[in-house]
């Protein structure tokens, strides 16, 4: 479906929807930000209270920063992964996928110790994958900031050759946080499954459908850059993506419904030619005895 497309049906699927869709998105989104939010208040406060430099927050070994940064994302994680999980359910739901399934609310997950639990599990293993897929990423900067800023012309070398891993990392952090953008819609059709087949089953459904992706969120987020209209907008956008998510998920599942007809054929085939096999050996045995 190209984009034209899935923006029109969103458009018409949001009719009457407009003010929940935006406090749905406003959570997934508000929530991050409200600790991004308390982390540089945190910051300031520290600046202004020591007399320790911007700079020696991230790169000196100041263990209250950094036990406050891990507290705020543990929390950050934990707030968020409800949320998430129930504005995935809904926007499916707004976008009839799957005909009259119901979905799980934010309250039934609140309530559902099961489910709350198993949410927060699977976004901070997420987030976990996604984090050593970035590491390199930070070690590639910090060596080529390091060896650029000796001025030799060896660290100069090596420095450029650490700018070009440090791109090819990125690349692959963006590939896996793409990979991994189905999770939510994956669990919320599927709260039962298991936290590593639910994470891995995303990375099959955004096999090959990344740059779509890519391209409807530079689409239809390229007008939120506006900010004024972000509040007309952003029920819109989230609907969009999810639109897209769910029908690569309905691909791969079709795919792999394709896949094990295919192999239930073949295994059929495979009996039934072992069987005119047996039956013609039986008959020309039976032949050869009558002959003799």
């Amino acid at each position: 479906m190209k984009t034209a497309q899935l923006t029109e049906y969103s458009r018409e699927v949001l009719k009457g929807r407009q003010i929940r869709s935006f406090a749905y998105a406003a959570g997934v989104i508000g929530i991050p930000l409200s600790f991004r939010l308390a982390e540089a208040a945190g910051a300031s406060i520290m600046l202004y209270c020591t007399d320790i430099k911007p700079t020696e927050l991230f790169f000196s070994d100041n263990r209250i920063w950094h036990i406050f940064t891990i507290i705020c994302a543990l929390l950050k994680y934990m707030a968020s992964a409800p949320v998430i999980l129930a504005a995935a359910g809904w926007f499916t739901s707004v976008c009839d996928i799957d005909g009259e399934k119901s979905f799980h609310s934010l309250s039934e997950i609140l309530s559902d110790y099961k489910i709350l639990r198993k949410s927060i599990v699977t976004m901070l293993l997420t987030k976990f994958i996604l984090a050593l897929f970035f590491l390199p990423c930070g070690v590639f900067i910090g060596f080529a900031s390091e060896m650029l800023l000796s001025g030799s012309s060896s660290g100069i070398f090596y420095g450029i050759h650490c700018v070009s891993m440090t791109l090819f990392s990125l690349g692959m952090w963006i590939w896996a946080t793409l990979g991994a953008a189905a999770v939510p819609f994956v669990m919320a059709k599927n709260a039962k499954e298991n936290v590593f087949a639910l994470i891995m089953k995303s990375f099959r459904v955004m096999k090959g459908r990344r740059t779509g992706l890519i391209r409807l969120i530079a689409v239809k987020g390229l007008p939120l850059l506006a900010i004024v209209t972000i509040p007309f907008m952003l029920g819109s956008f989230f609907t969009t993506i999810s639109l897209y998510i769910n029908i690569c998920i309905k691909e791969a599942e079709y795919d792999e419904w394709v896949k094990v007809q295919s192999k239930n054929e073949n295994a059929d085939n495979s009996s039934k030619i072992s069987a005119w096999r047996d039956r013609n050996f039986k008959t020309s045995a039976d032949e050869a005895e009558a002959a003799e």
